[in-house]
């Protein structure tokens, strides 16, 4: 994007308001069809459906009055385009502006933080936050360190300190935000107007949310993506080093692993006008086209390789078409994938219909004309390419806050490029207030239905209702949230709709009592029952995986096992049972890894402890053997036939120092003395 020149004689279409009013009536219209509709799959445009009737007036006069009120204000604004010919701003009047907008949101993020946590896994976090449960999730593990950290400088465990942890973080992030916002604003622009447009219309932007109280691992995510696109920015614009880029791409990429997003355009703030890439924008169209076709093959390759090698890779990407895991009609190309798509994207940056209007109506093409467009429409792409892919978890609607990742520079290149086109300043004013004000439209909302619960729950049920399979297990927090509040009727009426509403769960609980009843046809018929109704049911995948197990069918209970991890990484469970079919399979290398994973996550998990000491015996490892018997006696009630039979397979490894521990710890359970009567004259060595 160039600077803009002054153009006397542009085109009179640059002067004609119509079609600018035309977008924002649109999309004022599309927010009232969410509205009249609100139980379609609209969650993205329907946020004042379910606000009361006095605020939804107020929505109502705001946006109709809106237009004609900028209208007749933007008629004292000098039509200057060439901002080198127009006087420019002290810095003075644009600091006094940002330090009251700075305080006076501060002060909202607070005043009006979350009070529930129905979104996301916001009670799942509290809830593991307030037990002192360490950080496993190697993809978000600087942000789960980061609440670890703040949340043991409150004092005691609780839920309360674990609240305040998040809210710190959310209100904290959200002010650094701001700071950033100003100092950039001020750097990307020269005149007052435009520098202040920009700082406002950033601070609507819907990924906003993040910093009012939110409770998530995302707010710091969000300011590192912000200030990265900024800087880059200002580096393609040469009003910065471009080696600062780095700094808070690699706290992005430290802070969640979707930071990854962020290298295509690091390389190319870094090298746009290095050789290869002044060689690559030389080539052909033709060579270009050829170049294009082979990223394209070897990035297919690479997805499909990974997406049936892999179950983590699997369920962690949609497929193209539906296949057997396929649940509430989502895939790639699914109708209802591309529609929360757009859902996100108006609910993030409602501006865009105005940008797109303008993009199309004044010299589109200019948006690839400097390294400033290109880096930032390569950032959008790459962002937007990453959430497409993904698998939205609990559904897009819940899990919009991960996938506000590309918000940010989709809401940059918005503000960016209407206030640097090639328009009067009337008009640049003007489209940016409209893309503000319907940037607030759906903020305000939003942040009330976070703030106000009676309006929480109301859109959470429509999200459970949106995405039935994936939420089925979420329907609990509905009842928890009740009984926590008192009202034990509410909680119990949910409860029975939510066990109706989940009939895999019955099926699988029965299967369970027939799995430990040794009933294994049965068991397993039940399994599969359940997952004919949920092909995503973690449960069922699991328990199927220990009914092989004790089948003795190790490579099919490890296939059903392999689906349950890669459904639910991280389970503690889950991964023991992996560990005991390595171990079964004599594989103790694989067996040890997995039980070692499990104590990352447990380390109490007597199971695993248990398995370590079975896998260590094997390598005749008497000082590990040692070890792992001792954690099995301090983290569990183990009965004594355990360290019972322990000593004699110490015995017979030669492990002695192991074989005597299980005998001082069989002993001291109770062990009897003609049991050791008989094991001394079978090992006399033990007397020693």
């Amino acid at each position: 994007m160039k600077k803009r020149t002054n153009t006397k004689g542009s085109r009179s279409s640059s002067h004609s308001y119509n079609r600018l009013f035309i977008a924002y009536y649109c999309m004022i219209g599309l927010f009232i069809l969410g509205w009249v509709i609100s139980e379609a799959r609209v969650w993205g445009v329907n946020w004042w459906a379910y606000q009361p009737t006095i605020f939804q007036a107020i929505l109502v006069l705001i946006a109709g009055g809106a237009c004609p009120l900028l209208w007749l204000w933007s008629k004292h604004i000098t039509n200057k385009v060439d901002i080198e010919t127009s006087t420019l701003d002290t810095a003075g009047k644009y600091w006094i502006m940002a330090t009251i907008t700075l305080v006076s949101f501060t002060v909202l993020y607070s005043t009006f933080s979350s009070t529930t946590h129905f979104l996301g896994d916001g009670y799942y976090l509290l809830t593991r936050l307030a037990e002192g449960v360490g950080s496993i999730k190697s993809w978000d593990i600087g942000a789960s360190l980061l609440n670890d950290v703040v949340y043991s400088t409150l004092g005691e465990q609780s839920e309360e300190n674990a609240l305040l942890t998040f809210r710190i973080i959310s209100i904290g992030s959200g002010l650094l935000m701001l700071i950033i916002l100003a100092l950039f604003s001020y750097k990307l622009f020269e005149r007052f107007m435009d520098r202040s447009l920009f700082f406002v219309g950033m601070v609507c932007g819907g990924y906003t949310m993040h910093f009012f109280g939110y409770v998530e691992n995302y707010a710091l995510f969000v300011v590192m993506i912000m200030a990265f696109t900024l800087l880059g920015l200002l580096a393609a614009l040469g009003k910065t080093s471009r080696w600062l880029v780095i700094i808070p791409a690699l706290f992005a990429c430290g802070l969640h692993i979707f930071g990854m997003t962020l290298l295509p355009p690091l390389l190319y703030i870094l090298l746009y006008d290095k050789k290869p890439l002044v060689l690559l924008s030389n080539m052909s169209k033709r060579s270009k086209a050829i170049l294009m076709i082979t990223i394209g093959i070897i990035s297919l390759s690479t997805y499909f390789f990974l997406f049936y090698k892999y179950y983590f890779f699997r369920f962690a990407f949609l497929p193209f078409v539906p296949d057997r895991f396929t649940v509430d009609n989502d895939y790639l190309l699914s109708p209802k994938h591309l529609c929360d798509f757009v859902n996100l994207l108006v609910m993030l940056v409602p501006g865009i219909g105005i940008f797109i209007m303008e993009v199309l109506t004044n010299q589109r093409k200019r948006l690839w004309n400097g390294p400033d467009g290109r880096f930032l429409l390569l950032l959008l792409a790459s962002t937007m390419a990453c959430i497409y892919l993904f698998n939205p978890g609990h559904g897009m609607p819940r899990n919009w806050d991960l996938f506000s990742l590309p918000g940010i520079p989709l809401s940059v290149l918005v503000f960016y490029f209407l206030l640097s086109s090639r328009q009067p300043s009337r008009r640049r004013f003007l489209s940016t207030a409209l893309a503000i004000t319907l940037g607030f439209l759906i903020l305000i909302p939003r942040v009330s239905s976070q703030w106000v619960p009676k309006i929480a729950i109301t859109h959470f049920k429509n999200y459970v209702e949106l995405d039935p399979t994936r939420n089925r297990n979420a329907r609990s927090l509905l009842t928890s949230y009740y009984r926590t509040e008192g009202n034990e009727e509410a909680a119990t009426r949910w409860n029975n709709l939510a066990v109706e509403s989940f009939p895999e769960a019955s099926l699988t609980n029965r299967g369970k009592q027939m799995l430990k009843s040794g009933y294994l046809d049965q068991a397993e018929s039940l399994f599969h029952k359940a997952l004919q109704i949920n092909p995503i049911f973690v449960d069922a995948y699991s328990n199927l995986g220990t009914c092989y197990i004790n089948r003795g069918d190790l490579k099919k209970a490890m296939e059903y096992l392999e689906i349950a991890d890669g459904l639910n990484p991280l389970n503690a469970s889950i991964i023991n049972n992996k560990g005991t079919v390595f171990l079964r399979q004599k594989d103790f290398l694989r067996a040890e890894d997995q039980f070692l994973e499990v104590l990352r996550i447990d380390q109490t998990h007597v199971s695993a402890i248990a398995g370590l000491v079975s896998v260590s015996v094997q390598k005749k490892d008497d000082q590990l053997t040692s070890k792992y018997l001792e954690m099995v006696r301090n983290s569990s009630d183990m009965p004594v036939d355990y360290f019972k039979q322990g000593v004699e397979v110490c015995m017979e490894a030669g492990l002695m120092n192991s074989a005597r521990l299980a005998f001082d710890i069989a002993v001291d359970l109770g062990a009897s003395n003609t049991w050791q009567q008989e094991l001394f004259s079978k090992y006399p060595v033990l007397q020693q």
